[in-house]
């Protein structure tokens, strides 16, 4: 992100084998260094209610701890549809994501390749194992299994994804 803008990336993770959801996001300063973490995990439902939610927490979070500006990526092209949209089918879940977006100063909502958001996406898979439900954790340094994505990142290291 610019100087001074911190950035927000959330992932929600779809277990085939156990009964819950994860959730997981970092949030991040202009030069990439880790602010702060979140993952936990939801009883089963669909993805994209899955994706919603974990948004709904890394913009509690932003709000929480005051990081503003912010800019925030996600992997779910869908979710910035609905939160871009009038989408009357969606508009109970999108509400509240809408009035934390306003609290926020309206941060530009951006599609991030799943590439770009492997460190969201490892915290979500994290989530998903954790005892509990509804328990979010939130971490302030980052843990040791994250910490070579967190630097590769700051690199600006490029990701590619090999298709058949």
């Amino acid at each position: 992100p610019k100087l001074n803008i911190y950035k927000l990336n959330t992932d929600g993770s779809n277990s085939s084998y156990l009964d819950k959801n994860g959730i997981g996001g970092v949030i991040r300063n202009h030069n990439g260094d880790w602010v702060l973490e979140f993952c936990d995990n939801i009883p089963t439902q669909s993805i994209l209610s899955t994706e919603m939610y974990a948004l709904l927490q890394g913009l509690t979070l932003a709000r929480l701890h005051n990081l503003i500006p912010i800019q925030v990526k996600i992997d779910a092209k869908e979710v910035i549809t609905i939160l871009c949209n009038d989408n009357l089918p969606f508009a109970n879940l999108s509400h509240d994501r809408r009035h934390l977006l306003g609290m926020l100063h309206d941060p530009q909502l951006t599609h991030a390749y799943r590439e770009q958001n492997r460190l969201a996406d490892k915290l979500a898979s994290l989530g998903s194992l954790l005892e509990g439900t509804n328990d979010i954790v939130v971490l302030h340094n980052p843990p040791p299994f994250v910490e070579q994505i967190l630097e590769e990142d700051k690199l600006g290291l490029p990701r590619f994804r090999l298709t058949p």
